[in-house]
């Protein structure tokens, strides 16, 4: 297993369920659904390519490293990063993504971090939780 991946299994998540729709300003240029969200990347949940589908019917997420809008719900806002796929498992029509964050902005880290400091709050402590 990647070690930062071992890192991010570890990092709290937080169940988000916030669906992201097509635009190109979010890199990936698709619509998906976050499932969980932590400090060091998330799952998303999207409608899978078909099998076979040629190179040209990629999209964002089928690559290595994409450029993501990350809702913060509760917000209203949003963090930009660059993210990597470090796992994929399919269910029928939907495939789950599991993304590492790459690189952010210090001001989208900070905008982040308090989110979730709050989520950890409001979830009684679930940082300090391993599993």
């Amino acid at each position: 297993m990647h070690p930062a991946f071992d890192r991010t299994r570890r990092d709290s998540r937080h169940m988000i369920g916030s669906f992201v729709a097509p635009a190109t300003q979010e890199g990936a240029n698709e619509g998906f659904m976050v499932v969980e969200l932590s400090r060091e990347g998330m799952s998303v949940l999207r409608v899978a390519p078909k099998p076979g589908a040629p190179e040209s019917a990629q999209r964002g997420l089928d690559q290595r490293f994409s450029w993501l809008a990350v809702p913060l719900p509760e917000r209203g806002a949003q963090v930009c990063a660059l993210t990597q796929v470090v796992h994929r498992k399919r269910f029928g029509p939907l495939e789950m993504i599991g993304l590492r964050f790459e690189q952010m902005s210090t001001s989208d880290r900070t905008l982040l971090d308090a989110y979730l400091d709050e989520r950890d709050h409001l979830s009684f402590g679930a940082r300090k939780l391993r599993h």
